[in-house]
C-alpha cells in the first residue's frame, strides 16, 4: 500500500470515528434536554399538588390522598419516565446509577463518588 492510500484510510477512519463521536454526543444532548425538561414538569406537579391540598385544607378538607390521586398518579408516570430516561443515559455514556443518590459513576467503580455508598458490581445489575 503507498502512502497515499494509506494517508486516505486513515482520514476515513478519522472522520468515521468523528460521526460516531458526534452521533453520541448528539444522543447525550438531547436525553439530558429531556431529562431537564421531565424534571421541571415534575416540580410543576408537587406545585400543583402543594396549591391543591393548601386550598382543600382551607376549605376544610383534610382528606388529601383521595383527592390528589390523578396528579399522584401523574407524579408517578413522571419518575417512572426520568428513571428510564436516566438507565437510557448510563447506557450510552457506559456508566452506573448510584442506588442511593443517583449520581453516574464509572462502570468499574465499587463505591459513587459522590455519597460514598458501595455500588453493585456489573454482575449484580
Amino acid at each position: 500500500m503507498d502512502s497515499k492510500t494509506g494517508l486516505k484510510n486513515t482520514f476515513f477512519n478519522l472522520t468515521k470515528n468523528m460521526q460516531k463521536s458526534s452521533n453520541k454526543l448528539i444522543k447525550v444532548t438531547k436525553l439530558n434536554l429531556t431529562i431537564t425538561n421531565e424534571e421541571e414538569n415534575l416540580r410543576s406537579m408537587y406545585t400543583q399538588i402543594g396549591k391543591k391540598a393548601r386550598e382543600l385544607f382551607l376549605n376544610g378538607n383534610t382528606e388529601f390522598g383521595t383527592n390528589l390521586t390523578e396528579e399522584f398518579n401523574q407524579v408517578s408516570e413522571l419518575e417512572l419516565k426520568l428513571e428510564l430516561l436516566k438507565e437510557e443515559l448510563n447506557i450510552i455514556n457506559s456508566t452506573k446509577a448510584c442506588p442511593s443518590c443517583g449520581k453516574a459513576n464509572e462502570k468499574s467503580s465499587g463505591f459513587c463518588s459522590k455519597c460514598g455508598a458501595m455500588l453493585p458490581s456489573e454482575s449484580e445489575e
